[in-house]
């Protein structure tokens, strides 16, 4: 690739690439966001939520490439509070959203079985103990 010779085209050349990622990334995030609260599956959390409810107010505010992932930010402003959550993907998959949205599918899968079967452990035991 061969750069602009001009530092004000290098910086317009920034800024177009900037908008470019962060405009996919917000898609990718919009779809995929739900999966920063998939784990949660305390009582308070589970009787009035969702994982896709919880994560419907967050806002895409940005990404980093941290060591071979690329992170993606959300945050919301609630109640005078600024909550912030966050969704990753390998690096080698930044050009294959098919294959970015198939592997967030499948954690999100995966952490909804294991959630699934901690809260029924969890419910066997007590009711082992108190069913007596």
């Amino acid at each position: 690739m061969k750069l602009p010779g001009k530092t004000s085209r290098l910086l317009d050349l920034q800024k177009a690439a900037e908008s470019e990622l962060n405009g996919r990334f917000a898609e990718i995030f919009s779809r995929h966001r739900g999966l920063a609260f998939v784990h949660r599956h305390d009582l308070l959390f589970t009787e009035h939520w969702t994982p896709e409810r919880a994560a419907a107010g967050y806002t895409f505010s940005g990404y980093e490439v941290r060591n071979s992932e690329v992170v993606l930010y959300g945050s919301e402003n609630a109640n005078g509070f600024h909550y912030r959550i966050s969704v990753c993907f390998p690096l080698d998959l930044a050009d294959k959203p098919s294959e970015i949205d198939a592997y967030l599918k499948r954690r999100y899968e995966e952490a909804r079985k294991s959630s699934q079967s901690a809260v029924t452990s969890h419910s066997s035991a007590s009711a082992s103990r108190f069913g007596d």
